[in-house]
């Protein structure tokens, strides 16, 4: 049975490391392809990296690690994961990359780190350093799929359509054998109805990824989101109707995939909608419990066979 109903990333470190380990987030200093004019400009239309990641930083990737001890220190953790969080951290030069990661690798405690990237922003020698990094200490890599639908992603201002994803996902696990590997998705995005959230779900279950985080869109301050919003272009879900497509999308989950993430936790001062002064844990503990919603419950293995 799993703890909570649901197969934790929590349980899965403390499996693997004999008690716990926690992320320290690290800002250090990307972009991304649909912000710089290669792809577009603007970035994804609801992101608004300062809402979960707090303001840039110029601090070194040694002194962010060192804070983030500091901060964590009374939970007398097992030892940290280096999460390379703000925009795309693999796209730079494979040398700065390889320089950013190693500071972060030399650091005391660091038993891992987790790479949040795309899944179109990995050339050839990035997943040579990728490969080898692999092979010396836990390795995650985070891809924002988001949908599998092109006019959502499209809409959203992605700049790569779902095939390109599946090619450079389908590439990382070719070259990368011994990283694991995490996807982000997002319900209610425009245009979507629950069928088609519930469709990416189901194809999660097809591509095997380790891990997923979902996400409920919020309207952040200062996106292209946050403007289209206030013109009544775009309709917000409350948390209630999340937990409800949550739920589903939960039964029909492989229990093999790890769950690092089941709502956003977006700083309220940058939250335009919903304006919900809510307990999201209490919520979801309550809801699973009162639908006796379990992880896999619906799961049918022989649907997802290659």
């Amino acid at each position: 049975m799993f703890e909570n109903r649901y197969y934790s990333f929590s349980s899965f470190l403390k499996k693997k490391f004999g008690g716990s380990v926690y992320k320290i987030s690290i800002d250090a200093g990307f972009t991304c392809p649909n912000r710089d004019g290669s792809k577009g400009f603007g970035g994804c239309y609801f992101c608004n990296n300062s809402s979960f990641s707090g303001s840039r930083t110029r601090e070194s990737v040694k002194e962010q690690i060192r804070l983030g001890k500091e901060r964590l220190k009374s939970r007398k953790p097992k030892g940290f994961i280096a999460y390379f969080q703000s925009f795309t951290n693999t796209y730079a030069n494979v040398s700065v990359l390889k320089k950013l990661y190693c500071e972060a690798l030399e650091e005391k405690d660091i038993l891992g780190i987790s790479i949040g990237t795309r899944a179109d922003c990995l050339p050839e020698d990035v997943l040579d350093l990728l490969s080898e990094i692999s092979k010396k200490t836990m390795l995650w890599i985070e891809l924002g799929l988001e949908s599998i639908y092109d006019t959502t992603l499209k809409r959203i201002n992605r700049g790569h359509t779902y095939e390109e994803f599946k090619n450079g996902y389908y590439k990382l696990r070719e070259r990368v054998r011994d990283c694991y590997v995490c996807f982000h998705v997002i319900f209610g995005l425009p245009g979507e109805n629950k069928e088609m959230m519930i469709n990416t779900v189901k194809e999660i279950n097809r591509l095997k990824p380790d891990a997923i985080k979902f996400h409920q869109l919020e309207i952040v301050k200062n996106t292209q989101f946050e403007k289209e919003y206030y013109e009544g272009k775009i309709e917000i879900m409350i948390f209630q109707d999340y937990l409800g497509i949550l739920g589903e999308a939960l039964k029909i989950l492989s229990p093999a995939i790890i769950i690092q993430r089941l709502y956003n936790t977006t700083n309220p001062g940058y939250i335009v909608a919903p304006k919900e002064n809510l307990n999201k844990k209490q919520m979801l503990d309550i809801f699973l419990k009162e639908k006796n919603i379990i992880q896999g419950s619906d799961y049918n293995e022989e649907v997802y066979k290659v």
